[in-house]
């Protein structure tokens, strides 16, 4: 059991427990609550100083989705979030997600939760964890609170969360089997060159990639994607290799014509009986040149 100025809580789970601090999974005993809370409970009095400074005392802007209670329980300071149902989005993503526009929905959905929210980078930082991320079947993203102090760096600014943010976000537009877009790959390319400067700088690029900007890397598609790109080139190209074979196809037309009426030529020539130069005479009897003459020589005899 445990006690807050606030409400009582029963433990149901322990998530972790180390050194640092401990993270249990709680129902509210209180009469008109019966919902889930996370318990975090630090005992690192370094740490438990560090929060307080950071916290200040001012939860005006928080709410109830991003957090409960801070108080101190047997002289430990527990911050108290709600518990939400553990659906871990990069494993239920593949089952939720069959398009590109899905995976790019939700990381729309995630980036504006954390525009949204106002904990301080102490919390964002465990937040980005996978085991905190979750997805609801409609692609909206919501978080758990398991927050292990321990990993916390001595040293932490809002450019590193929004460093860490960016790379969960390509990891979800991601897909190891398709290639994707020009948009998209220059998104790519500045998440790994760490080029964002703010959660407004990655949404302005989100919004630039299409929906449709994944490719799938099948040979079918990736003709069609070659085809599309270089559509100018490769019609200018088939163009010009069309004649060329047309100017080639005459050529030899033409050549195959000329040498058929050469041999057609000589073929008649061979055939014409030269006139006779010979003997005209051979004793009596007289060599026609032609049938003509026959003829003459029969009527004269």
């Amino acid at each position: 059991m445990i006690q807050t100025p606030v409400k009582s809580y029963e433990e149901i789970r322990t998530v972790l427990s180390n050194e640092t601090n401990e993270v249990l999974v709680c129902r509210s005993m209180t009469r008109d609550d019966s919902g889930f809370y996370t318990v975090v409970r630090l005992k690192d009095r370094a740490l438990h100083t560090r929060l307080l400074k950071v916290f200040s005392g001012n939860f005006s802007g928080f709410s109830m989705n991003d957090f409960f209670e801070l108080t101190t329980v047997d002289s430990q300071l527990a911050l108290i979030f709600p518990y939400n149902k553990e659906n871990r989005l990069f494993y239920y993503q593949p089952l939720y997600c069959r398009h590109f526009s899905d995976r790019l929905n939700i990381a729309k959905n995630l980036l504006a939760e954390l525009i949204s929210t106002p904990l301080p980078v102490e919390i964002l930082f465990f937040l980005l964890e996978e085991y905190n991320l979750n997805l609801r079947r409609d692609g909206r993203v919501y978080f758990n609170f398991f927050l292990d102090f321990q990993l916390l760096p001595d040293e932490l600014d809002m450019q590193y969360i929004i460093n860490k943010a960016a790379e969960i976000l390509l990891r979800i537009l991601t897909n190891s089997k398709n290639s994707i877009s020009h948009e998209a790959e220059l998104f790519r390319v500045k998440v790994q060159r760490k080029s964002f400067a703010s959660f407004g700088a990655i949404y302005a690029d989100l919004k630039r990639i299409s929906p449709d900007a994944e490719i799938n890397t099948s040979l079918p598609d990736k003709i069609k994607r070659t085809y599309s790109n270089k559509k100018k080139y490769i019609l200018s190209a088939v163009k010009t290799g069309i004649l060329v074979l047309l100017i080639g196809a005459s050529v030899l037309y033409s050549i195959s014509e000329l040498r058929s009426r050469s041999a057609v030529s000589a073929l008649s020539s061979s055939e014409v009986k030269p006139a006779y130069k010979g003997l005209e005479k051979i004793g009596s009897v007289n060599l026609p040149e032609d049938t003509d003459k026959q003829e003459i020589i029969d009527e004269t005899d």
